[in-house]
């Protein structure tokens, strides 16, 4: 599903997902999609590189704040303010933010097609899973 989804967009945008996944329970944001929300925002350098390293990086809020001295309220702010600024830049572009891509609006369709088949396509690997799982431990009946 990912090369369909990368031919669909790619032609325009070198940065399509939103997020990328480093470990189960935690999501960071792609540094292109980083600098993607922050273009002509104005923010400081040392703003920018605070708001990095929780967004990108992933690093704890108060471990950047401890080590920069950033103030907790600006750093909430910025990050508010940059997916603001990141939903505002991609309707002005004609972009649809979904949980894991940065996608155009004319092929929202063909993502949630690809994903009801992706779905579709493993429920059914599933059931032939336990089908032959079934029938392997089916005792043989005697004739």
């Amino acid at each position: 599903m990912h090369r369909f989804l990368l031919e669909l967009t790619s032609s325009d945008f070198d940065h399509l997902d939103l997020f990328a996944v480093f470990d189960e329970n935690e999501l960071r944001m792609k540094k292109t999609t980083f600098e993607y929300a922050i273009k002509r925002m104005g923010l400081r350098q040392n703003t920018i590189d605070s708001v990095y390293r929780v967004l990108v990086k992933g690093e704890p809020r108060q471990k950047v704040i401890d080590e920069t001295g950033i103030n907790e309220g600006h750093l909430s702010k910025t990050i508010s303010n940059i997916y603001k600024s990141l939903k505002e830049k991609c309707e002005a572009d004609g972009l649809v933010i979904t949980d894991e891509y940065i996608i155009k609006q004319d092929h929202v369709v063909a993502l949630e097609t690809l994903k009801v088949l992706e779905s579709e396509a493993l429920y059914e690997v599933s059931n032939k899973k336990r089908r032959s799982r079934r029938k392997a431990k089916a005792p043989e009946k005697k004739v």
